[in-house]
């Protein structure tokens, strides 16, 4: 091999280092914020495809850069100001769990709309939406298995997205939904069929907050199975979706 040879390979060589440095550096925030993206599904079959798709579109609507901003700026705001936190609705909390209703059974809660209205209405943008509301794990704390309530989660899809996580391994801090358990961490999204059995837990030492939003759920996809009601009334009782703001 002539000096020339070895020359011309070394600059090419530089040549692709210095490509790929500058894809690392300027590549799409997007294409992070998509890797946070953690549907936790179970069964086979294009269902769950379907569902997959479903969630992938929806997260790369709330993952922009913008709407994470807002979620720190949010998150900042939840934690500092003395909003009044309620205790979870139903007998199916273990420890102290909290929620902070923004938009729940088709009812605005004034005071925390109030505060939260530009959240709302950014989320509100990207899909029909039958709640939001903001859920705390104390301590020790958790949902135990439960199905979702049948009046809400039946015709709904879930997101929550996670403000903080101090948990390093999986039964410190995670979701359990139908047989699949997946570890939560600081800034994910995920997404995941309520009506199904599912659980959150904390067994940390640092209370965890939550992002909840409750979707429309695709014609396309199975009507949910929960028959956990909670309080609307009889079975054919169901919240009126807010719909989609363009």
């Amino acid at each position: 091999m002539s000096l020339q040879d070895i020359f011309v390979g070394a600059a090419i060589a530089i040549i692709i280092f210095i490509f790929i440095v500058f894809l690392v550096i300027f590549a799409p925030k997007s294409q992070n914020f998509f890797k946070r993206i953690d549907p936790v599904l179970d069964g086979l079959g294009k269902e769950t495809d379907l569902m997959r798709e479903t969630f992938v579109k929806l997260g790369i609507v709330l993952n922009d850069d913008n709407l994470n901003d807002e979620y720190k700026q949010y998150y900042d705001t939840v934690d500092v100001k003395p909003l009044e936190w309620l205790p979870w609705l139903d007998d199916k909390a273990e420890g102290k769990v909290e929620y902070l209703p923004i938009y729940l059974f088709s009812k605005i809660d004034n005071a925390n709309f109030s505060i939260f209205n530009k959240l709302f209405s950014t989320i509100s943008k990207s899909r029909d939406i039958r709640s939001v509301f903001f859920l705390k794990l104390g301590v020790n704390s958790r949902l135990v298995k439960h199905k979702g309530w049948a009046e809400l989660t039946n015709d709904t899809l879930r997101y929550i997205y996670c403000f903080n996580s101090f948990c390093y391994q999986e039964d410190e801090c995670g979701i359990w939904v139908n047989g699949e358990a997946k570890k939560m961490f600081k800034d994910y999204h995920y997404f995941f069929d309520a009506s199904k059995e599912h659980s959150l837990y904390n067994n940390t030492f640092e209370e965890v907050i939550f992002l909840v939003v409750d979707f429309v759920r695709p014609k396309e996809i199975t009507k949910g199975y929960s028959d956990n009601f909670l309080h609307l009334g009889t079975p054919e009782a169901s919240a009126e979706p807010v719909a989609h703001q363009e």
